[in-house]
Parts: structure tokens; sequence; C-alpha cells
């Protein structure tokens, strides 16, 4: 579980800035903070990463890996639809094959 925008904006004006602020000295679009709070927006999450000091993944799990790569929601949501069933599922399958 990620930062709640709330605290990600808390943050920000606890260290005396703007979401805006912080979006124009990372020069990105101005409403890039504040969109990247509820919604995926690199550059807009990279700014508040950078200004925060806190790594992505910690501030979005869901969006981003340790090792600092984009998650693909829509590959989950795939896997997910052609095996609604889960890991459950392959490891059943995997056990099977090794009998």
């Amino acid at each position: 579980m990620g930062w709640h925008p709330a605290d990600i904006r808390a943050a920000v004006e606890k260290r005396g800035s703007t979401l805006k602020a912080v979006a124009v000295a990372a020069e990105v679009h101005e409403d890039a903070c504040r969109f990247a709070l509820r919604h995926r927006h690199v550059g807009g999450e990279r700014a508040l990463s950078e200004f925060l000091n806190i790594a992505l993944w910690e501030l979005w799990p869901d969006r981003w890996s340790r090792h600092g790569a984009r998650l693909d929601h829509r590959t989950k949501e795939l896997r997910e639809r052609r095996n609604p069933m889960g890991n459950a599922a392959e490891l059943s399958c995997q056990k099977n094959k090794a009998a």
C-alpha cells in the first residue's frame, strides 16, 4: 500500500512548497503533480519523488517496481482476464505436469 494522495500533498506543503511549484521546478506541466496524485503520470510522479526524496515504489507500489521500472497495469489486467483463477490455477497445472 503506497502513500495516500493527501499524505503526499501534506508532505509537499510541510516542506514549504506546492504541487504546482514542484511541477514547474521539474519542468513538467503545472498540473502534472496534482494529476499524479490520482492517476498515472510519469513526469508528475518523478517530480514528487525527487522533491520528497522518496523512492517512486514507496509512494506508488502499484505503479513502480523496487528497481525503478514502470509497472504496466494493463498487463496485470490482461493476465487476470486470461486466467481468472490467478496463481492458484497456474500452480495446480504445474503440480499436475510434475506428477
